[in-house]
């Protein structure tokens, strides 16, 4: 007897930004006019409360009948002899359905194969966060953003800024941050 294909519900993620950038020119007083677009890539968090709060950074999103979106183009005038720049963030968050053969085999997308398992409840492929299971964005739970080796650098002089750095090797990311204590010591 074989066991039936499993199926369930996801979302995938996207987001960009639209730039719309004029350049005023000196000798003829013209305006140039030049869009362009940066795709933005998403923690699987920021996936969550995309769809939960249905917003795209400060702007509500609209619903559809296979998900949500946010989609506008920067508004602004130029100037002459200036080069003025306007970005707007733009969201879209589409329901998937997810299958999978057996429990040791890939998940199957809309964007293909997902080398992950069902209870990893996300995966990010290209510029596509996938996320499915049951997520809230409060804060009671913690999901994993990044995961790696790195090292942490904390200054030994007494004269320095108090400040540290861990480093993340594989994807080149620096986090720093100040070393303050829990409570004040109080020398004895």
């Amino acid at each position: 007897k074989q066991k039936p294909v499993a199926t369930w519900k996801g979302w995938t993620c996207r987001q960009w930004t639209k730039t719309k950038k004029i350049t005023g020119s000196f000798w003829i007083g013209s305006l140039n006019t030049v869009y362009s677009q940066e795709t933005k890539l998403i923690t699987p968090l920021e996936c969550w409360r995309m769809v939960n709060d249905k917003k795209c950074g400060y702007n509500n999103m609209q619903t559809g009948p296979t998900g949500l979106s946010f989609t506008a183009t920067p508004t602004g005038e130029g100037k002459w002899y200036a080069i003025k720049e306007y970005q707007t963030l733009n969201c879209i968050a589409e329901k998937i359905t997810l299958r999978q053969e057996r429990p040791d085999s890939p998940i199957e997308s809309p964007f293909g194969l997902l080398n992950t398992t069902q209870q990893e409840g996300q995966f990010i492929q290209n510029q596509n966060t996938i996320v499915w299971g049951e997520r809230t964005t409060n804060s009671s739970y913690t999901q994993t953003l990044l995961k790696g080796k790195g090292y942490l650098e904390i200054p030994r002089e007494p004269e320095s800024d108090n400040s540290s750095r861990l480093y993340d090797t594989s994807r080149q990311i620096e986090i720093s941050f100040l070393n303050k204590p829990d409570k004040d010591i109080v020398p004895i």
